[in-house]
């Protein structure tokens, strides 16, 4: 397109009309038409000049998620000279950087090129590529458009002779600005770095239906590639949900998602999902032919990365892949024990964040904290083996972790600090156990047994049996860790509510404390011991019970803490004393809230729910089991115990069918595997009571109706339900939800037959808009042409009215 003179439209050089006052510049055409047909010209133009493929990589496959990147990053450009974009390998940064160019061109405004620097091997070279895409777009006439961009796609090997280059064409180009690719900074006067992960991933969410799942701009990019190597391929209840997690255990890497995608074609979703975790370099191959060699596979764009690093940087990066769980500085340096400088290790973690090989992560201490991608953590852990280390770098991690215990070991005694620093090393120390367990490693007992207190305090679900009481059984009476260890399982065992097994722990620990003169695990065993006492009265065991809760915090004990505050929930729960229980339930949720104790919390929050149901008080038993229903997210033991108390509240105010739903939803949430405490026993009877009650009062078919339907909710269904938020129908819906607003305004308009300019005049958006949310619309419902949006409508509009 040649440039016309001012007073001529450039696009049919007609004659202008007179300019509009108070317009800031000048108009290009004369008219909304020309404006139109100008811009379909520049979109449909495929001549983006000899050598370059920036154009024709943006047209080749849809561009999904990432809508907030593009517009932050047309926020940068217009503000600085040097953009730098960088992640991990895989995150996408080549196609961002690609489709941010493109949208920049296709105003008309920018002419934009593409310089990759694959084989580049020295800062000559770089200058010449620089140059000749340079010189390309002035031959080609873009540059009379406006403002030259320049895609520098690869910089990594080539920082230095990048940073060069750019410095020369800057003083040469005052109108240029760059969009550079790398994994790290170029470190260049007035660079803007600009970071990008994976694409958001759902994870393991058992409860989200298709819809939902395809929110998720992963999920989308995963189905619509899946679509491009097998057109019948679709989202379904039975995929949805592994295909969520797959991503999620690929970290959102798009060229990971990807390359998963397209073996779809040969094997089954569920086999993909159980195979990802076992080999993920070995699956995840067979990218574009096209594609440069660091994009054909996950293990090259990884191995690209990896040869550039020093040897100390490859020693941390690989010892690294025995952390699963995450880690901080200290950790870091135990790994690399006598291999690295201690005082090197910050520095060194410091230029693995910035080569986009580890990702600093929030840490609630404001410690310094960071992670490992899977798939980078599993290239890891290949290059440990090859050199041999894997053994020594998990003795080195053996050792720190019992360490980190502190005199847990012989007291069985957890502090806060130690409490919470445990807590977010809990994956690495499962990590660690499995190893230990292979073995006869007497260090697995003290770990497991603050592990399993580590449980108690925190309140973390499991879905195993107790472990400890085992590891005793086999470990040598003699060892060091071995009264510490037994004292942690005699607490346990009271708050699994084994009181008998409990006092024997208690004795043979007292037994051993005397022989050894421990005179504090003595006075430890004896409060134990005077709370398991059956009390004369219920007032006796609450006084009982606030003594040792003082005590335990004065000692900075948290097990024992932790086990006054359950014993003074299963005082209501187990026994049904709630004469003169509200005051010090309140105050005990008030400490266990302060103290950072969230285990207690839980079946603290029934106990109070359990009491303002006895009183009468309606509206505080629905705020409490409110409150335990967000406190129970991921325990199906706390989440049953809510949903029970909506259904007590629920048939006292006569809404039977909605009683007898919530407890058939209890019940399929209630765990098989036994835990602790139990929500107990005098509890259970006021359930069971209602139940019956509400049997007798309801018609037989309509009990069997409301307790099959209340047995299909999905965990948050039931969690809806039982909140008011929604009332779930048995069928997955049409959700209004799988679209935004915007885009279901579109698909409204789509189904009455508005072709895309004519929805563009009505919403005030570009024609380019209207197709981006229209792919959108059909990558996100499954369809396949404007016919199926319309269909899809007229069954989706009643639901949506409805809602």
């Amino acid at each position: 397109m040649t440039t016309a003179p001012p007073d001529r439209c450039a696009t049919c050089d007609g004659p202008m009309p007179a300019p509009t006052p108070g317009r800031r510049s000048a108009p290009r055409y004369c008219s909304n038409a020309c404006r139109q047909r100008a811009y379909r010209q520049r979109r449909n133009s495929v001549d983006v000049g000899a050598g370059s493929s920036m154009e024709a990589q943006a047209r080749m496959s849809s561009f999904v998620g990432r809508t907030d990147e593009l517009v932050e990053l047309a926020r940068l450009l217009a503000g600085g000279r040097l953009v730098t974009l960088t992640g991990p390998p895989g995150s996408g940064k080549t196609r961002l950087a690609i489709e941010a160019a493109s949208a920049q061109q296709r105003t008309g405004r920018t002419a934009a090129g593409l310089v990759e620097l694959d084989g580049a091997a020295d800062p000559r070279e770089v200058r010449e590529r620089i140059t000749t895409e340079l010189a390309r777009t002035s031959s080609a006439g873009k540059a009379d458009r406006g403002a030259r961009l320049l895609v520098l796609d690869g910089c990594d090997h080539l920082l230095d002779a990048c940073g060069t280059a750019l410095g020369e064409a800057f003083s040469h180009w005052p109108d240029l600005r760059v969009l550079a690719t790398s994994r790290e900074s170029l470190r260049h006067p007035g660079e803007v770095v600009y970071p990008i992960a994976g694409l958001p991933a759902p994870g393991d969410d058992t409860d989200a239906t298709p819809a939902e799942l395809l929110r998720s701009p992963a999920v989308r990019l995963f189905a619509d590639r899946a679509r491009a190597v097998k057109p019948d391929f679709r989202l379904t209840a039975a995929n949805a949900r592994r295909i969520g997690a797959l991503c999620a255990r690929l970290d959102g890497l798009p060229l990971a998602i990807e390359l998963a995608a397209r073996l779809v074609r040969a094997f089954p979703v569920a086999t993909l999902h159980d195979q990802v975790d076992e080999a993920p370099l070995d699956l995840l191959t067979g990218g574009w032919r096209t594609a440069a060699a660091r994009h054909q596979s996950l293990r090259a764009a990884i191995d690209w990365s990896h040869d550039l690093l020093s040897d100390d940087e490859r020693r941390l990066f690989r010892a690294l892949a025995e952390a699963p769980g995450g880690f901080g500085p200290d950790m870091a340096a135990a790994l690399t024990a006598t291999a690295v400088e201690p005082r090197a290790v910050p520095e060194l973690l410091a230029s693995l964040e910035a080569k986009s090989l580890i990702t600093a992560v929030p840490d609630e201490t404001g410690d310094a904290r960071f992670r490992m991608p899977a798939s980078l953590r599993c290239f890891a852990r290949e290059r440990l083996e090859d050199v041999a280390e894997q053994d020594t770098v998990r003795e080195r991690a053996a050792a720190w972790f019992v360490m980190a215990l502190g005199a847990f070991d012989e007291t069985g005694v957890l502090s806060r600090h130690r409490a919470r620093r445990l807590a977010r090393e809990r994956a690495n120390i499962d990590h660690m156990l499995a190893w230990l367990r292979a073995g006869d490693d007497p260090r697995q007992v003290p770990l497991v047994a603050a592990v399993e207190t580590l449980d108690m305090i925190m309140g973390a679900p499991t879905a195993r049996p107790p472990a400890l009481a085992s590891v005793l059984s086999r470990a040598d009476p003699l060892s060091g860790y071995h009264l510490g260890a037994l004292s942690a399982q005699a607490v346990l065992t009271a708050w699994r509510g084994l009181d008998d097994r409990a006092r024997l722990l208690a004795d043979q620990v007292r037994t051993e404390a005397s022989r050894t003169g421990d005179d504090a695990q003595l006075a430890r065993m004896e409060t134990l011991l005077d709370l398991l006492r059956r009390p004369g009265s219920g007032q006796a065991a609450v006084r009982r019970l606030r003594h040792c809760l003082g005590t335990s915090r004065l000692q900075d004990d948290m097990p024992m803490a932790a086990l006054s505050l359950h014993l003074l929930a299963r005082q209501v729960l187990v026994t049904g004393e709630t004469e003169h229980m509200t005051e010090p339930v309140d105050e005990a949720l008030a400490v266990a809230r302060d103290e950072t104790v969230p285990g207690p919390v839980r079946p603290l929050l029934l106990a109070r729910g359990a009491l303002a149901l006895q009183a009468g008080e309606q509206q505080q038993a629905t705020s409490c089991f409110t409150a335990l229903l967000h406190a129970a997210a991921g325990h199906p033991l706390w989440s049953a115990g809510a949903l029970e108390g909506f259904a007590l509240v629920a048939a006292r105010d006569r809404a039977y069918e909605r009683a007898l739903k919530l407890l058939a939803a209890a019940e399929e949430l209630r765990p098989t595997v036994p835990e602790a405490p139990a929500a107990g026993v005098w509890w259970q009877r006021q359930v069971n009571a209602v139940r019956t009650s509400v049997i007798e009062a309801v018609p037989h078919k309509h009990v069997e109706a409301a307790f099959t339907s209340g047995r299909t909710l999905t965990t948050r269904q039931a969690t809806d339900y039982a909140l008011d938020t929604s009332v779930p129908t048995g069928k997955e819906p049409l959700s209004r939800t799988s679209l935004s607003e915007r885009e279901w305004q579109v698909a409204v308009l789509v189904s009455q037959g508005l072709t895309n300019r004519q929805i563009g005049d009505r919403m005030y958006l570009s024609t380019r808009t209207v197709d981006t949310h229209i792919r959108n619309i059909r990558t996100t419902l499954g369809l396949g042409s404007r016919v199926q949006i319309a269909a899809w409508i007229v069954e989706a509009t009643p639901r949506r009215s409805a809602g």
